[in-house]
């Protein structure tokens, strides 16, 4: 019996000459496998990673945990990896795509804000003179935000106060005012006014209005940091190819 999906591919590896297994990732029915046999000859340039396409599958494996499909036939709607000369923004998609294939469960729907910011960061991504590590920070750290690992960014822990001396506890994922940290606070991440503010409009503003705004550098620099020890904290994932 056939069904269609559109998907994202977030991997994709060779299984002969013309054949390959893709992963997918969509908001009907998560991450899941798909076998392209003669996929290279059959669907040429549609089933490459970070292809957004419309997919016709027959279900070859389905149960609680894994469902696999064979691809009958798939419709390219956009292909977002088209970045010129830009290299960084090839690294960001990359990890984007880890991200994804790491963290979008099996079998089951993937959480629609979740899809929503992954296709916002890759639509701006390919959006000329846009900034690459600024999307990285804003898509590590709303897509946690999105699938249940929000910070609590209200007011220190301890004592309900916020002054101008606040640490991030990635242990508690909250925030911690000078007055309340303790000896055993060891990764306790210091946080100025202004880089709260950037951490919480990641987090917390309509999505909307969450590409509409930029850091400077000043900004930037430390915000890429938090996110990435963030999400490395949360999620034990390897960020070694996504340096700047």
């Amino acid at each position: 019996m056939c069904q269609s999906f559109t998907g994202l591919i977030v991997q994709s590896k060779q299984m002969s000459n013309d054949s390959v297994v893709l992963t997918v990732v969509s908001k009907e029915v998560g991450r899941t496998t798909i076998f392209a046999y003669s996929g290279r000859k059959r669907f040429t340039g549609a089933i490459s990673i970070l292809c957004y396409s419309n997919f016709e599958v027959s279900q070859t494996r389905d149960n609680k945990q894994y469902s696999s499909y064979t691809l009958k036939n798939v419709d390219l709607i956009r292909n977002f990896f088209d970045y010129g000369k830009e290299i960084e923004k090839h690294f960001v998609a990359y990890h984007i795509a880890k991200i994804l294939d790491s963290l979008v469960p099996s079998a089951e729907p993937m959480e629609e804000e979740a899809f929503r910011v992954t296709m916002n960061t890759l639509h701006f991504l390919t959006v000329r003179g846009s900034n690459a590590e600024h999307l990285k920070c804003v898509f590590e750290l709303r897509f946690l935000c999105e699938i249940g690992m929000r910070p609590n960014l209200v007011a220190c822990r301890g004592c309900g106060e916020y002054s101008k001396n606040m640490y991030f506890s990635f242990s508690g994922s909250d925030l911690i005012c000078q007055n309340c940290i303790g000896q055993g606070e060891r990764d306790a991440f210091p946080v100025s006014p202004p880089l709260l503010y950037a951490i919480r409009f990641i987090a917390l503003s309509d999505m909307e209005k969450l590409f509409q705004h930029t850091f400077n550098d000043n900004i930037l620099k430390p915000l890429s940091r938090f996110t990435e020890q963030y999400l490395v904290y949360k999620t034990d994932m390897d960020l070694r190819c996504v340096k700047f």
